[in-house]
């Protein structure tokens, strides 16, 4: 959510700081996430990063399976802002990304 803030005094003890108020402005979402980096599709992440695109963010529940039961998807039009990379001689690399989102986040539970 996006707000603006004012702040008003009380006009029976004007030597006390007034009291913010918050109005809602507007709204927004922001999806980030990390995992383990896949150099495989890093030109994949490349090509969508900064440019406007319409995401499906598939949740998934632990079910004790490999794959996981799938609860529903996210769907929306945004921009991955962000694409951060760690690696190490030791371990496998990690990556996390940010989707800055545009319009509305819809949830379609799965069937």
């Amino acid at each position: 959510m996006q707000t603006s803030e004012t702040y008003r005094r009380d006009c029976t003890t004007p030597n006390r700081p007034g009291k913010r108020k918050l109005r809602v402005t507007g709204s927004s979402w922001q999806i980030t996430g990390s995992g383990s980096d896949n150099v495989d599709i890093y030109s994949d992440i490349e090509a969508v990063f900064g440019v406007r695109s319409v995401y499906n963010i598939e949740l998934y529940k632990d079910d004790d399976t490999d794959a996981g039961e799938l609860m529903g998807t996210y769907s929306g039009t945004a921009i991955m802002t962000a694409h951060n990379q760690a690696m190490t001689d030791e371990a496998p690399g990690t990556i996390d990304i940010t989707l800055d989102g545009e319009d509305d986040l819809v949830w379609t539970a799965a069937a």
